[in-house]
């Protein structure tokens, strides 16, 4: 949902590499070297941080609707529509961002896709349990010819408990995810405090391949045990 243009972020990626390198270089006093490394490296690296913290929260603002999904399409089938009716209800009448991703549901079903296709489309979209859940309840009962309305129901209270479930768990994480944030920013503020305090202390660390090659190794370790726990 970026109101942005490739063309027009491609510039700002090219001013901020600008801006960096003037930062690091002229302002902190690093070597053109360094300056060149950072300003190339951040503008790339820090923007598919934030899409991936804005896919995230995409996420996490779909799974928080899907009980309330759930109970308008349950309504719906219950007052007799159908369930591409039900579906097209809920893209109509749904706050985003479940209006967005049902409406690419109703237009999949109106251009004659099946709907066990349709709905299996929204997990692969969307990752989540909850996604999962629903596409699967769909699917199945569909399928089979049973009752829905009453699947929407039983599929509304659980997902309800699930999301009480996670948020107990985000609220008693709570502290250990702010200091795994917090803690590896803490090297790179000591570091620049040193360099702009006692510069001849650090000075080996930018005007040295040995010193260079130190500062690499922290963020590609810290990289990598990110991607490790991700994975595991």
């Amino acid at each position: 949902d970026l109101r942005l243009k490739p063309s027009e972020f491609r510039a700002i990626q090219g001013l901020a590499m600008l801006l960096i390198y003037l930062l690091v270089v002229l302002l902190l006093g690093f070597s053109p070297f360094l300056g060149l490394l950072v300003a190339l490296n951040l503008p790339i690296f820090f923007p598919a941080y934030v899409l991936r913290q804005r896919q995230s929260r995409y996420r996490e603002r779909f799974e928080r609707q899907l009980p309330d999904v759930a109970a308008m399409l349950g309504n719906s089938l219950r007052a007799g529509l159908t369930v591409p009716q039900a579906i097209q209800r809920a893209a109509d009448e749904l706050p985003a961002p479940a209006r967005h991703e049902f409406r690419r549901l109703n237009a999949d079903l109106r251009f004659g896709r099946p709907l066990a296709e349709a709905v299996d489309d929204l997990p692969r979209r969307l990752p989540g349990r909850g996604q999962e859940h629903w596409a699967i309840v769909t699917r199945v009962v569909y399928g089979a010819g049973g009752n829905l309305a009453t699947a929407m129901r039983n599929l509304e209270e659980t997902l309800v408990q699930q999301l009480d479930t996670e948020q107990e768990i985000k609220t008693l994480t709570a502290g250990p995810r702010q200091e795994a944030l917090i803690l590896p920013l803490l090297p790179v503020a000591l570091l620049l405090l040193l360099r702009l305090l006692m510069p001849e202390m650090i000075e080996p660390l930018f005007n040295t391949w040995s010193g260079l090659v130190v500062l690499l190794l922290y963020p590609v370790s810290y990289t990598h045990l990110d991607v490790y726990k991700r994975q595991g």
